[in-house]
């Protein structure tokens, strides 16, 4: 089991390298620079290029830059905040990113969980196709859709949120851009439930567990839905990191200042620093989550730990 784990963090570090090589290639290969547009000499851009070392070769910079890196310091942003750090940028605006992400994350699983277990249960009842189709609603429109409706009902018309994202109102502010990005993720997990519910209940030790003459509710928590989490887990996992890391559109729709925001604006303005160092948290979320996965497999179902410890 140690040895597994030390090889998955030994290729999660290998990947992470790679993903910042490749985003400094793709921002050194984009046409200008950070400092285009602002009507600068052609002597005060050279200036500007050695102060921060955007004169060196790309792969100097990047080997510069993994240096930094380890000791904390993702270096300073060039034009959207000049020469703020910007592990500073990204600590003001990384709370509320995960707030959003954890809380649309939290109210997607728990009910489309719900949703995916009702239908399973109630199969071929009234309950099984509307589930079915809030499921095909849901992971077929986009999140952005659900947002300006949201946007539209709750916020312009009833009033009962802000239309935009207002500092004096923190949690309130978050609750509309939770929700258009629960939506995905509930329609999914109900769909995975739903799935995995009726061909767990379908099997022979569920027959056996119904002879035996346990409850329903006692046969469905501990034996169905148990068996029926590890894919549904398989799912919940990138499907988290993708609400973090895909709030982009959203974030901009209800201005809210969170990571997504912060990194069109990087793009758009060459900030390399700041766009770079968002993608590494990206990735490094990413892979930490999927190893956490691995993690939660075993306390699941043992005979992960087992079938590993074979293996070895």
């Amino acid at each position: 089991m140690k040895h597994f784990f030390l090889k998955r963090i030994l290729i999660s570090v290998l990947t992470l390298l790679l993903i910042v090589l490749v985003m400094f290639i793709l921002l050194n290969a984009m046409p200008g620079t950070p400092f285009t547009g602002r009507h600068l000499k052609a002597e005060q851009l050279e200036v500007l290029r050695r102060q921060y070392g955007l004169d060196l070769p790309v792969f100097q910079r990047y080997f510069k830059y993994l240096f930094n890196l380890l000791r904390g310091d993702f270096g300073v942003s060039y034009t959207l905040q000049k020469n703020m750090s910007v592990a500073e940028m990204l600590r003001l605006r990384l709370p509320l990113t995960l707030r959003i992400g954890l809380q649309a994350m939290l109210a997607g699983s728990l009910i489309g969980l719900f949703l995916g277990i009702i239908s399973a249960v109630r199969h071929n009842t009234l309950l099984d196709p509307l589930v079915s189709v809030l499921s095909l609603l849901g992971s077929g429109i986009p999140s952005f859709v659900f947002a300006l409706g949201l946007m539209y009902v709750l916020a312009f018309r009833a009033g009962l949120f802000p239309v935009l994202y207002s500092a004096e109102t923190p949690v309130k502010s978050t609750i509309l851009p939770s929700i258009a990005l629960a939506m995905f993720p509930m329609a999914n997990i109900a769909r995975y439930t739903r799935a995995e519910m009726i061909s767990v209940l379908s099997s022979d030790y569920i027959s056996l567990a119904e002879a035996k003459g346990l409850s329903e509710g006692r046969i469905i928590a501990r034996h169905a839905l148990r068996n029926a989490l590890i894919p549904i887990l398989t799912v919940m996992a990138p499907m988290l990191v993708e609400l973090i890391t895909g709030s982009m559109v959203v974030e901009n729709i209800f201005s809210v200042p969170g990571l997504g925001s912060l990194f069109v604006l990087s793009v758009q303005s060459g900030d390399y620093n700041v766009s770079v160092s968002i993608m590494f948290l990206y990735s490094l979320f990413f892979i930490v989550t999927m190893l956490c996965v691995d993690l939660l497999y075993g306390f699941i179902d043992p005979r992960i730990r087992l079938s590993r410890r074979e293996g070895q």
